[in-house]
């Protein structure tokens, strides 16, 4: 059978059986020089698994799979709060950890201010802003300056303290019963 593959802008012609694995897809799309590395696929929404077959997902002869379209992370600095594909922006990766372990990821610039950095980070844990204190090197910043005034002008990692969950930031993240 013939499926399409939609990749940048334009669909291509590849020829699969219903038993071919999707890892086996991937490596036809990179062998057709269609792609240069086999990136994640997806079908009618939804994430195609490397060890899944095309019947498993039920793709038929004339149907389309996609390139999964890169997650959109959050670009501050230099007049931009919006957010854009980590492929359209320029900047530093700026990861912020929780003592609960999850991180929040965004490219930002140095002169990214701090309430902009604090506003994405409490909307991705689902906390108001005006719970969340952020901090770097030990010291809590302000909502005021800029991340280049905490001397993050690369990539770098802050802390998230969110009032009224367990502090954890001194000597490494601790569970609800303090161990390490």
């Amino acid at each position: 059978m013939i499926i399409y593959v939609g990749a940048f802008g334009s669909r291509h012609a590849v020829e699969v059986h219903a038993w071919t694995k999707i890892k086996h897809l991937k490596r036809k799309i990179v062998s057709m020089g269609i792609s240069e590395r086999a990136p994640p696929l997806e079908h009618r929404g939804r994430r195609l698994d490397d060890e899944k077959t095309i019947f498993h997902y039920g793709i038929k002869d004339g149907d389309t799979v996609r390139f999964l379209q890169p997650r959109s992370v959050p670009c501050f600095g230099r007049g931009s709060s919006q957010s854009v594909t980590t492929f359209g922006c320029r900047g530093s990766l700026l990861t912020v950890a929780r003592n609960s372990g999850s991180v929040t990821k965004m490219v930002v610039h140095e002169d990214g201010s701090v309430r902009q950095v604090k506003e994405e980070a409490a909307r991705d844990a689902g906390v108001s802003a005006s719970k969340v204190q952020l901090i770097a090197g030990g010291v809590e910043m302000q909502d005021d300056r800029r991340l280049k005034d905490y001397g993050l002008t690369g990539d770098g990692v802050v802390w998230m303290e969110v009032e009224g969950e367990e502090e954890g930031r001194e000597g490494g993240s601790q569970s609800r019963d303090g161990r390490l």
